[in-house]
């Protein structure tokens, strides 16, 4: 069996505990596959939804981000990455991840490492009905 090397951005806050909402995640855990095993982690950077958008109040649409805007904001800093994970997301995140080419990822697990092993397995369940 042909084994793909690939990378794992996980949504998190403490690099061990996949945040319940993609959004308001502070740090992505980004996980190294290649040939089925975990070669190495890191922590990267993660603009949050929630830290650009306090206010839902606009005048004359100056100072505004659009949704993409915000959305591409959230990603650069994964562009490298096939998989991105979190317990829940809204509609345009995963719709912009998909854009991206990217694998987006809803998972019932809490555990990086467990949720990393399902992946390298292809045993992970995606529960798209947790997208709001």
């Amino acid at each position: 069996m042909e084994t793909k090397d690939f990378k794992i951005a996980f949504a998190t806050d403490d690099g061990t505990t996949i945040s319940a909402h993609f959004g308001r995640a502070n740090f992505y855990e980004v996980v190294d596959v290649q040939n089925g095993k975990v070669i190495g982690r890191e922590k990267r950077e993660k603009s949050s939804h929630h830290h650009q958008h306090n206010h839902h109040v606009h005048t004359n649409g100056e100072d505004h981000q659009s949704h993409e805007e915000r959305h591409l904001q959230m990603t650069l800093s994964i562009q490298d990455c096939d998989y991105v994970v979190a317990r829940g997301m809204g509609y345009g995140m995963y719709n912009h991840l998909n854009t991206l080419g990217k694998a987006a990822i809803i998972t019932a697990i809490s555990d990086i490492d467990s949720a990393a092993i399902e992946i390298i397995d292809g045993s992970i369940q995606n529960h798209i009905e947790k997208l709001h």
